[in-house]
């Protein structure tokens, strides 16, 4: 079965479930949890389509704690909004960007 980006799947070697995010190669799919996290990389032939009993049976989980850094960097962007100060507001935004992929 072809998967396509964003599709919800299970990685049949751990029972995992994670979101198809790309490609490398033909042979390889990268998977996400789908609550957010590290990416991991999943032989083709070791994923299949998640079933909705799959995905309403698992645990939510613990909610996230909360980030520091992104707390630092909502309030930077909020006290560069007050200012009117746009250069600040989207350097604040490409670091919570930056921030939300290297530590999300």
């Amino acid at each position: 079965m072809a998967f396509r980006i964003g599709d919800i799947v299970v990685d049949t070697r751990t029972g995992r479930i994670g979101q198809l995010m790309g490609r490398e190669g033909p042979d390889i799919h990268q998977l996400r949890p789908v609550r957010g996290g590290i990416e991991w990389d999943c032989p083709r032939d070791a994923i299949r389509a998640a079933e909705p009993a799959e995905l309403l049976a698992r645990p939510a989980g613990p909610p996230a704690p909360r980030c520091a850094v992104c707390a630092r960097i909502k309030e930077q962007r909020r006290e560069a909004e007050a200012q009117g100060d746009i250069r600040r507001m989207r350097d604040a935004a490409e670091r919570m960007g930056v921030h939300q992929r290297q530590a999300h």
